[in-house]
């Protein structure tokens, strides 16, 4: 079983939110925040969006969101939440958009759990027109 398959568990997607929406995020939100303002985006691609929490900053700034999974779980859960985004199952080693799609690439904690994050973070590169704004952290027990 590949690491991601396991996130299919509905409990997984619950306490995936429940993490997710935790007060911790508000910092990462600010950051978002500055660097959207900072490059002037309009568009932000997600790469790794789970259930699509992490929507709401750039949204709410009426940025262009598109966001992707390699889950078609969290991609379901994700449409539930949010219906009015763009949530789509996606690949983060083929994205299947043309180069220089977006302002911004926005990817959190996808890194961690690939085997070869340089040939993510090429892709994150080719598709980006200004920015890659990376969210890496180490979860513990």
């Amino acid at each position: 079983m590949r690491e991601w398959e396991k996130w299919e568990d509905p409990e997984i997607v619950k306490e995936l939110e429940r993490d997710w929406s935790s007060e911790d995020r508000s910092l990462l939100w600010r950051v978002i925040n500055l660097m959207a303002e900072a490059y002037r985006c309009e568009s932000v691609l997600d790469v790794g969006c789970g259930v699509g929490l992490d929507s709401v900053p750039f949204t709410s700034r009426g940025m262009h969101y598109t966001g992707i999974d390699v889950t078609p779980k969290m991609i379901e859960r994700a449409k539930e939440k949010f219906p009015r985004v763009d949530f789509r199952v996606g690949d983060a080693f083929s994205l299947q958009f043309p180069d220089s799609s977006f302002d911004m690439v926005f990817s959190s904690d996808v890194l961690i759990h690939v085997p070869n994050y340089q040939a993510v973070l090429w892709e994150l590169s080719r598709v980006c027109r200004k920015v890659v704004l990376l969210h890496l952290s180490y979860l513990t027990d």
